[in-house]
């Protein structure tokens, strides 16, 4: 008997809307910031607790072995928890805090981090409230939606969500089923809608994507007809 290994690579997911037009999507789209945050998390107590230690906390990529497998070297990349460098980076970014010890924008107001989910594929509520615990240890104040229903979709599809866990898939199928790692369709995409609405539009609808998001469009739609060794 053989065993395919499965390409659904990740069962537990956390994405911020880098999309947002709020005065959060400024600190969204700033990759030093989202390290930071990730730094912050403890993945082994989530796995412990979620996925009774069964899991693998390792970045969205296909396996070793799939032809688009980037190397070993990205499989952990600004994952192992190390709060006191999470902090020393978010220090930089937002230094100022209110008097509970929560991180200001620079508007003055207190960035709060909306994570939303549903009780589905994972206990992903409760992993929510494990990363929201981690995240005010270095200054981030998180809330958990969790099961609202319609509300879940609803509120990425209006590009007002801040963030989503969930599961994503299909990285080693990245031009048959696209749609969750790259923006390509705005309803379906909980990391950039905006930008998926722009592109699936011709640019009547939606966000123009930022330059790191169009390269990854471009690279999408080139792809198919590239030989393998180049896509």
């Amino acid at each position: 008997m053989f065993t395919w290994p499965s390409m659904e690579e990740n069962d537990a997911a956390l994405a911020l809307n880098i999309s947002h037009q709020g005065p959060e999507g400024e600190y969204y789209r700033n990759e030093e910031f989202r390290h930071a945050l990730s730094y912050a998390i403890d993945r082994d107590k989530v796995n412990e607790i979620a996925f009774l230690g069964t899991g693998v906390a390792r970045n969205l990529m296909p396996p070793q072995g799939h032809p688009y497998y980037p190397g070993p070297e990205f499989e952990f990349k600004y994952m192992n928890q190390d709060r006191d460098l999470a902090i020393e980076m978010l220090d930089k970014i937002m230094p100022n805090k209110d008097a509970d010890g929560f991180r200001l924008m620079s508007n003055g107001d207190p960035i709060v981090i909306d994570i939303w989910s549903n009780e589905s594929f994972a206990p992903f509520p409760d992993i929510a409230e494990l990363i929201i615990n981690d995240w005010a240890k270095v200054g981030i104040k998180g809330t958990n939606k969790a099961n609202l229903g319609p509300g879940y979709g609803e509120a990425y599809r209006a590009n007002t969500s801040d963030a989503h866990l969930k599961h994503y898939v299909a990285s080693g199928l990245i031009f048959s089923y696209p749609d969750k790692l790259i923006p390509v369709y705005g309803n379906q995409n909980a990391y950039a809608p905006a930008f998926g609405y722009y592109f699936e539009s011709g640019g009547e609808k939606g966000i123009k994507p930022i330059p790191e998001i169009q390269e990854m469009l471009d690279n999408y739609l080139a792809g198919p007809s590239l030989p393998d060794e180049e896509r």
